[in-house]
């Protein structure tokens, strides 16, 4: 048999055999399955495969909203570790480095996406947080309709104005394009006097005299809309339907 499987002076080696070699030794790289006293699988993973699944779990508890002690309990640690040998990072690492991580990831790849486009608009906006902070909201826009929210920055206290909003603008917008103002075609914003007061500094701004400014009334149509609800005739309807949604 020996002499079959490896050959000898008089014939050569079992064609088969050899082909069976060269299998296992591709598959040396690969983590092997051992086996405790109790006969229970144990299945090890690389450093490097675990890094990994960590980074891809995080990602989607952070894009499923879910809260990031879903995977606390002891026994979907005990699921994971005893079925696919993995451990499941803690909610403060996923709180830590793999936001961090997960963060840079996907900015990178927004970055890249938008470095390829040719032009650009931005959607700029004003909102306050559960604190009563002003925040300044921005969004970038592609031909393609496809929408980024890109940033929420907490204003600086005192005086945010049109000035200090064209201040942001420009920031901003160097931080998508790279420096290349001339990619913003147009920018969006509200109604407000703030804003009507932007939008004539920024036709007089050099380097930013190119882009189209589209007023959005949605601040009107929301005081418009509440207006309306306060009619008699509308708000017994309104009331019946809310105390329909709300006993649901």
């Amino acid at each position: 048999m020996a002499n079959h499987l490896n050959g000898s002076a008089k014939a050569e080696a079992c064609p088969g055999y050899s082909e069976w070699l060269l299998v296992q030794k591709d598959e040396q790289h690969v983590p092997k399955k051992q086996r405790r006293l109790d006969e229970t699988i144990v299945i090890r993973i690389s450093e490097e495969r675990r890094e990994r699944i960590d980074k891809e779990l995080a990602q989607c508890l952070f894009q499923s909203s879910k809260p990031l002690s879903l995977f606390e309990h002891d026994c979907w640690k005990d699921f994971f570790k005893q079925n696919f040998g993995y451990t499941l990072p803690s909610r403060f690492k996923i709180s830590r480095p793999l936001l961090d991580e997960c963060y840079d990831s996907t900015k990178q790849d927004v970055s890249q996406e938008l470095s390829l486009s040719s032009s650009l608009s931005l959607v700029i906006d004003e909102s306050t947080d559960i604190s009563k902070n002003r925040i300044i909201n921005t969004s970038v826009v592609l031909p393609s309709s496809k929408s980024f929210y890109w940033s929420n920055i907490e204003a600086d206290v005192g005086k945010i104005g049109a000035e200090e909003l064209i201040d942001h603008i420009i920031k901003t917008a160097k931080d998508i394009t790279n420096t290349q103002l001339s990619k913003i075609v147009s920018i969006t914003t509200n109604t407000c006097t703030t804003m009507e007061a932007l939008r004539r500094i920024l036709k007089k701004t050099l380097g930013l005299e190119h882009i189209l400014t589209i007023p959005c009334d949605s601040h009107g149509l929301q005081l418009l809309i509440k207006d309306i609800l306060q009619r008699p005739s509308i708000n017994q309807t309104w009331t019946a339907a809310l105390a329909v949604v709300n006993g649901l």
